[in-house]
């Protein structure tokens, strides 16, 4: 008699050649930059995919990561006032082209485990205590895909954002 279980396969082992490391946002230090640390001493050379990045308002050695930011960076203001944009944060991550990695690591609370996952990845989240808006309810999306187009009928925006506490 076989011991392979047939009911529960074995997931592919192989070794990730790829590993991407994503984050909401580079502009404070906190908790989640404290994992975030240990994440890239794990996987040197790892590149860190973010919305944005204030290089003066973080630790001299993040400058020496592979940091890749989003359209965001050029928002006016963004690394300064960075809750202004929370409605843009599922757009900007939606964007982030993930093709070619094994691993997909996302480390925060907010929207960066919301990141468009390739077929043959596989996509670990280290979720934290849920971000808060300004009335200090979380912003967390509910769906890994919060903006989606709205259905061909009605095409005159989009559907609105499911957000997992109330605004």
């Amino acid at each position: 008699m076989s011991s392979h279980n047939t009911q529960y396969p074995i997931p592919n082992t192989r070794s990730p050649r790829h590993i991407a490391l994503i984050h909401d946002w580079l502009n404070q230090i906190g908790g989640a930059e404290n994992v975030l640390e240990t994440l890239v001493r794990m996987h040197p050379g790892a590149p860190v995919f973010t919305s944005m990045y204030a290089a003066d308002l973080m630790p001299p050695e993040y400058r020496t990561w592979d940091i890749r930011t989003t359209f965001m960076q050029r928002l006016p203001g963004v690394t300064r006032h960075h809750q202004v944009y929370l409605p843009v944060y599922p757009l900007a991550f939606s964007r982030i082209d993930l093709t070619g990695y094994d691993l997909i690591l996302s480390n925060k609370s907010g929207f960066c485990h919301g990141v468009p996952v390739p077929e043959d990845a596989t996509h670990i989240c280290y979720c934290l205590t849920p971000t808060r808006g300004p009335t200090g309810k979380s912003c967390a999306p509910a769906s890994p895909k919060p903006l989606q187009p709205a259905p061909p009928r009605s095409r005159t925006g989009w559907r609105r954002i499911r957000w997992s506490g109330s605004m």
